[in-house]
């Protein structure tokens, strides 16, 4: 007979059930991301679909305790979970090497503590985007003037690459490809030995900075606004005015 597989839920590392002893995680909801749609007028009558746009995502966690007598136990055991509710990166065992940047919106409260049969409830709502990402990140080295090559990118949507262009010389110019999409930047006066770096800010912004300064300035309008990789092998390539050491970062991500 095989040996069931345990439910459990992590916050940055701590596991739900390792917080105390009595806790029994009894569900966990991972529901659908909710959909923003926009429509627009036809002339003459009826409506048409402009857009639809993922907008957040909701996940639950129910628990129980296995604490039946000791009322003050029971709430001392729900602060700590409230508190460990508050972290930031939540992973759970049915989608291994795989997190979720959440915020805990729905903090648990006693209810009726008497009632030793009471589930309790922790809603989380993501927010950097209502996906999945792994945990690992997927990383590609090239060098040189002009090279190319190719990553394996899981997940089941779109992920985001991020760089770091550290040039032998005087860096003027360079183009990074990723897949369909491309970043040419110009001017940009980075000296040997700088780090050239393409990522995000806490809100997804992309990033362009060298030793402190922003570059964003530096990409040409026929630029894409994002690197963006599909899921699957990827094409990854770049060519510069100098010698450099390229280093591109996915974190995979799912629907």
């Amino acid at each position: 007979m095989r040996e069931k597989k345990r439910l459990e839920a992590w916050i940055d590392g701590a596991a739900l059930t390792g917080v105390d002893g009595r806790i029994l995680l009894r569900q966990i909801e991972d529901e659908a991301p909710q959909i923003e749609t926009t429509y627009g007028d036809i002339p003459g009558g009826g409506r048409m679909l402009l857009n639809q746009r993922r907008v957040g995502r909701r996940l639950s966690i129910v628990f129980a305790l296995r604490e039946l007598y000791d009322l003050p136990a029971r709430a001392r055991i729900i602060d700590a979970v409230n508190a460990w509710a508050q972290g930031e990166w939540l992973e759970v065992s049915y989608r291994p090497d795989q997190r979720m940047r959440v915020r805990c919106v729905g903090v648990t409260a006693m209810g009726s503590a008497r009632d030793v049969h009471a589930e309790y409830r922790l809603n989380f709502d993501d927010l950097a985007a209502p996906y999945w990402e792994d945990k690992h990140t997927q990383i590609l080295q090239l060098g040189g003037t002009y090279n190319q090559g190719s990553i394996y990118v899981p997940g089941t949507a779109d992920a985001i690459a991020e760089a770091q262009i550290v040039p032998t010389a005087a860096l003027n110019a360079v183009t990074l490809n990723v897949g369909n999409s491309s970043i040419t930047l110009n001017g940009l006066n980075v000296q040997a030995g700088s780090a050239l770096t393409i990522d995000h800010d806490d809100r997804g912004l992309i990033r362009i900075a060298a030793n402190g300064t922003g570059k964003i300035s530096c990409r040409t309008p026929a630029s894409d606004d994002d690197l963006i990789a599909h899921p699957g092998q990827m094409t990854i390539g770049f060519s510069a005015d100098a010698y450099c050491a390229v280093t591109v970062r996915i974190r995979g991500r799912w629907l």
